[in-house]
């Protein structure tokens, strides 16, 4: 978690969305869901905001369907 925050200087619209999930990721590892559900519901504001392919998506109010939603575009986009 302290690297994502240290290792890039500047950080575009793609990497801002890879480290807010990242963030979502963690909280849902460390089983803390409530700020995972808080987190998610921020990136995906910020995705709708910044991506207009995203703008049609709607995704869940839970955030249990919520994080897994979010998991199938992340995946494609970083693993």
């Amino acid at each position: 978690e302290k690297l994502r925050h240290e290792s890039l200087t500047y950080r575009g619209e793609i990497i801002i969305a890879l480290d807010k999930y990242s963030k979502v990721e963690i909280d849902d590892y460390v089983g803390d869901y409530e700020s995972r559900d808080e987190a998610s519901l921020e990136l995906v504001e910020y995705l709708k905001e910044n991506f207009e392919i995203i703008n049609e998506v709607a995704f869940s109010e839970n955030g249990d369907e919520r994080y897994k939603e979010l998991g199938r575009y992340f995946t494609f986009m970083y693993r």
